[in-house]
């Protein structure tokens, strides 16, 4: 006779068959997508699109991390769904963008804030599945621990002491880091310190830090947050995390060949650690030629340096002199003494002011166009690789056939990809805004993104009563 036991272990294995992996990350559909949340209630799920490239640069790092979580015990499973096929689950949870990630806790879909790389998506999920801190009793068993993760803070103090409870504390609110309290003298005997004390392990630069400071939580964070990241870092995901999800400020030194500059810069990185994080990049690769853009970086301006400051609204700094040390270290200086004066990205004005009856406006232009107080002015902020965007142009540029002989209104659009101006603040493309005459604050646009839409919303905002016939191109 079968056992009640055994059929209900047959029932689970037939849900889970349903469930394929890739690379070690569960592949859900819109049909095994509750039996996933019927094994797991507490689960990461990226919704992502095939064709899209912060997908497929997440891809590897999301299967690394799946593949770590899958050692733990038990074992923890991460998850993807294919949105574009699985329009469904797409919908029900509201995404509007790719990659989209969601934690879900006893089943309800909760924004993940974590970041993109193994060992955030790592610790982040950890963190909220279990005791943020390892601990264990035996020095034996530290060795193993540390060599699983780049960075690993191992507290050697007391099980019930007031310092664990600071350690414990401070690891809910550090990701990418491995945290370990031991118990035990033989640690202390091990590493030759005593009890309290704190050490940080790195796979990078010295490769054991010993905490000399007070046990506060203040000071354990100001410690680990200092330390935690390589003295010089290059362009890459965990870059990206560091300086604009974690608001770092960062000098980078673009440079075809580092060499001639390591030394210094190194030097100068371990002056400033805690300061500014040091990157170096090499604008004309892919990766970096993206940088270089959003930086307003050509490849001939190399060797040269940038100091980007994320606390003052992305503000950037380039250094105009030879790029020496000394030259520098007055550069940081002068930044941080905040006598610098920031630079705005700008195209040159061109030549022919329009594109099939829509007006080109640039940084330079931007003051004299759109804020002319004489005029009613309508301003897509877009990107050329935008496919948002690319829908839009027939019908702006019909809507500006439309209105080509109302002398109040213009019908703008600037590459914000290539432009910056102050106070116009753009967080997706395409960014549609009007500035009337009498409020140039500007209005977001709010309606049908098509000609009928955006007419209707200019004759409604607009300082200029506005009659036109519309026309069918």
């Amino acid at each position: 006779m079968v056992s009640k036991g055994l059929i209900i272990l047959l029932c689970v294995f037939a849900v889970y068959s349903e469930i394929s992996e890739d690379e070690g990350v569960w592949v859900l559909t819109d049909s095994n997508f509750e039996e996933a949340l019927n094994l797991q209630p507490n689960i990461l799920v990226e919704f992502y699109a095939p064709w899209c490239g912060h997908c497929k640069s997440l891809a590897p790092e999301y299967a690394k991390a799946a593949k770590k979580l899958l050692l733990n015990d038990p074992p923890i499973h991460i998850a993807k769904v294919d949105a574009t096929v699985n329009t469904e689950l797409a919908q029900r949870f509201s995404v509007n963008g790719y990659p989209t990630l969601k934690y879900f806790i006893n089943k309800e879909p909760n924004d993940y804030t974590g970041g993109r790389t193994e060992d955030t998506i790592t610790s982040w999920i950890l963190k909220r599945s279990g005791p943020s801190v390892k601990v264990v009793d035996c020095a034996c068993d530290i060795d193993n621990q540390v060599d699983a993760n780049k960075v690993t803070a191992l507290l050697i103090a007391g099980q019930d002491s007031s310092e664990g409870v600071v350690f414990d504390t401070v690891s809910k609110s550090i990701d990418g880091v491995g945290f370990i309290q031991c118990t035990s003298n033989d640690c202390a005997e091990k590493y030759g310190t005593s009890m309290p004390s704190l050490i940080l392990f790195k796979k990078f630069d010295e490769r054991r830090v010993d905490f000399a400071g007070s046990l506060t939580s203040s000071e354990v964070s100001a410690f680990i947050n200092k330390n935690k990241v390589p003295s010089v870092i290059e362009f890459n995901q965990d870059a990206i995390e560091l300086i604009f999800r974690d608001s770092n400020p960062v000098v980078f030194l673009f440079s075809v060949d580092f060499e001639p500059y390591q030394e210094w810069f190194t030097n100068l990185s371990k002056e400033y650690k805690g300061v500014l994080l040091f990157c170096r990049a090499e604008v004309a690769s892919t990766d970096n030629g993206r940088l270089g853009q959003f930086l307003g970086l050509k490849p001939e301006a190399q060797p040269t340096a940038l100091i980007l400051d994320p606390k003052k609204e992305l503000a950037k700094y380039r250094l105009d002199k030879e790029l020496t040390e000394q030259n520098l270290r007055s550069f940081i200086e002068n930044w941080k003494s905040n006598t610098l004066t920031s630079f705005m990205k700008s195209q040159e004005i061109p030549a022919d002011p329009f594109d099939n009856g829509v007006r080109i406006v640039v940084a330079k232009n931007f003051e004299d166009v759109v804020m002319d107080k004489k005029k009613d002015v309508l301003l897509e902020f877009y990107a050329p690789w935008c496919g948002h965007c690319k829908s839009l142009a027939p019908e702006y540029e019909k809507l500006a056939q439309q209105l080509k002989s109302v002398n109040t209104v213009v019908i703008a659009k600037m590459d914000a990809t290539e432009n910056e101006v102050k106070g116009q603040e753009i967080k997706g493309f395409p960014t549609i805004r009007f500035f009337p005459a009498n409020n140039k604050k500007g209005v977001e646009f709010d309606g049908e993104r098509n000609a009928e839409g955006l007419l209707e919303f200019i004759k409604k905002n607009s300082y200029y009563e506005i009659a036109v016939n519309k026309v069918d191109l």
